[in-house]
């Protein structure tokens, strides 16, 4: 019999025989590896009102919660069940006691400090219920030299239901005074790694810190490389590959790095454990992270069984404002072209670029800026929320015990929802995706979707050497090709001006090799420079001493017309032959990414340093 059942029985709010039948349920799922409080199956089961328990249980909580190892190991076995052992077996509890238990949870990614707060106010509720402990903001200095503390409110704590300031104990709640001044003295010290990023022999990362770090760094890809004796890990940030050397790590550890992504991601699809097949998932790591989704491939390295590289596009879901285009970098006069386009009632509408080149960014832009048609999306995943009412969004579901919603029964799902328009985030290689996007396109509805190809003028080649769509189909059915990619814009508060003519000659030493057949604008440059501006290398406050403040598209796009289609099907040219036709003359159908590129150039958005130029290329 336990305390709790004792006192209940005792004060005639329950029988015996109902506290022996509760004590059986929670051992039975407790088998099961189900913690449930007593007294939550009484309530459950109707054996007692809520407010009879918690008076109970108060009467009994001091000598409860006396034994703060016993509800210590409690609190972790029900975190344990929560989160699955496996996010435990890289923590040695024996070797933790020189800071706060629960610190490691948040340190590590486990659990953040937040979500530990919430989960342990549910857990010990019975205990704690008039205490609030959410209000982190408003809590004072918790316990000092043994004296009773109070909270914010002024009510009166019993000593035991609240962590000392004292680093030897494991604790159960910590406040947010406490937390800092821990986090700001010894937990620095205890955290301390070696060069290969070690924490008392176990691994110190989670996927949770990792990829939370990743996006506080605006990061869009996390790269995990392995190499002979060591993984290193790399962020993609603003398009530019940054080595973390604080992520290092031995072989062990950075294959147990690397299998606790595919833990996450595997969802029954795959082996976790299998390092000899090329594998992707979806990882959904939830509010720890801010709600972020990645999506991961890994590839055996083929030299060392055991290796594979790992890559995790992070997509955060977040609500899209609209913003005019003109302010994210496209010249008006194109604006124009591109909103005329995508007003058409049918046929392919397709932007394409490399990986983080903002093709998403500016579909959804356009998207939200049609409030009269009716609109369907298919995404995978759901990258932005779009507040529009005529627009309804559809993320798609990876495999996973046999139920699949993919895009094929999408597209096909929506031939009976009347919809004006579709997007679908990426064409595939599927012959019946391909045939329903088709038909779509050719049955009166907007089809707007991406493709990875470099150059908008690649497009007609691509459809049919990649997805086998013959040219005589896509050269009716391709109403608008963009192309565009992001480069780092330069400080407009610190750029200073290219006195030495260092981008002229830059561009002067790249000139033939730039893969553009229209290049008069570049050659007049060349033959009369313009005032351009450089990064200041020192940088300013604004742009956090870096020399750059964002990014900027550089981009290329055609709008055939009927003259267009003809001369595409009696000639069937090449992609330069194609940006000739758009991109020069009196009748231009279209630009190409250099003389974007070098009216920016002009404007000071940009400057012609090497690196910038390759970019180009």
């Amino acid at each position: 019999m336990s305390k709790l059942g004792e006192i209940l029985i005792l004060k005639n709010l329950v029988s015996k025989s109902q506290i022996d039948s509760a004590l059986e349920i929670q051992k039975k799922r407790k088998a099961l590896g189900n913690i449930v409080l007593l007294g939550d199956i009484l309530l459950e089961k109707g054996a007692i009102e809520k407010q009879d328990l918690y008076s109970a249980v108060r009467e009994l909580a001091p000598d409860i919660l006396s034994g703060r190892e016993a509800v210590t190991a409690y609190v972790m076995r029900c975190i344990a069940f929560s989160l699955g052992d496996g996010y435990l077996q890289s923590i040695s509890f024996q070797k933790t006691n020189e800071m706060h238990l629960f610190e490691i949870f948040d340190k590590l990614g486990y659990m953040t400090f937040k979500s530990q707060k919430i989960y342990i106010t549910g857990l010990m509720k019975p205990f704690i219920e008039d205490l609030e402990v959410g209000v982190l903001e408003k809590f004072t200095r918790l316990h000092e030299n043994g004296n009773p503390i109070y909270f914010y409110d002024g009510k009166k704590v019993h000593i035991d239901f609240i962590p000392k300031l004292n680093l030897g104990l494991r604790q159960i709640i910590l406040s947010k005074d406490e937390y800092n001044i821990i986090l700001n003295s010894s937990v620095k010290e205890v955290l301390e790694h070696d060069s290969k990023g070690t924490f008392n022999g176990e691994l110190p990362y989670s996927v949770h810190s990792i990829v939370a770090d990743a996006c506080a760094q605006n990061c869009s890809d996390i790269h995990i490389i392995p190499k002979t004796t060591d993984y290193y890990i790399f962020f993609r940030i603003d398009g530019e590959f940054v080595l973390q050397p604080k992520y290092t790590l031995d072989a062990e550890r950075g294959r147990s790095l690397v299998f606790a992504f595919k833990k996450l991601g595997s969802g029954g699809s795959f082996r976790a454990d299998d390092t000899r097949e090329v594998k992707d998932a979806r990882v959904t790591l939830g509010e720890t992270c801010g709600g972020v989704d990645a999506r991961i491939v890994l590839n055996p390295d083929g030299q060392r069984m055991g290796d594979e590289e790992l890559v995790a596009r992070i997509f955060k879901t977040k609500k899209l404002e609209r913003i005019p285009l003109e302010e994210q970098g496209y010249f008006k006069e194109d604006v124009k072209v591109i909103e005329r386009a995508f007003r058409r009632s049918n046929g392919l509408f397709l932007l394409s670029g490399v990986t983080g080149s903002g093709k998403t960014t500016l579909a959804m832009q356009l998207l939200m800026g049609d409030t009269q048609r009716k609109w369907e999306t298919i995404e995978d995943p759901i990258e932005y929320i779009i507040p529009n009412k005529n627009i309804c969004q559809h993320q798609i579901n990876t495999p996973k015990d046999g139920a699949t919603l993919g895009f094929n029964e999408l597209v096909t799902g929506f031939k009976r929802a009347d919809p004006d328009g579709l997007l679908i985030a990426e064409i595939r290689r599927n012959p019946t995706l391909l045939l329903a996007i088709i038909e779509a396109a050719n049955a009166g509805q907007l089809v707007v979707s991406t493709v990875h190809i470099r150059s908008a003028f690649e497009i007609y080649r691509a459809m049919s050497e990649i997805f086998k769509i013959e040219y005589f189909t896509t050269s009716s059915l391709i109403i608008f090709s963009h192309n565009q990619l992001l480069l780092k814009s330069l400080c407009q508060n610190c750029r200073v001006e290219d006195t030495k003519k260092s981008n002229h000659s830059s561009l002067l030493k790249y000139r033939d090799e730039l893969p553009y057949f229209v290049k008069d604008e570049l050659n007049d440059y060349l033959e009369n420079p313009f005032k351009t501006y450089l990064k200041n290398p020192a940088g300013c406050a604004e742009c956090g001493a870096s020399g750059f403040k964002g990014r900027t598209p550089v981009y290329e796009y055609f709008y055939p017309d009927v003259d267009f289609i003809k001369w595409l099907l009696d000639e069937e040219p090449d992609r330069y032959e194609i940006e000739k036709r758009v991109c020069s003359g009196n009748n231009r159908l279209g630009v190409n990414k250099l003389q974007i590129f070098l009216r920016k150039l002009e404007a000071g958005i940009f400057e012609a340093d090497s690196k910038t130029i390759e970019k180009l290329m």
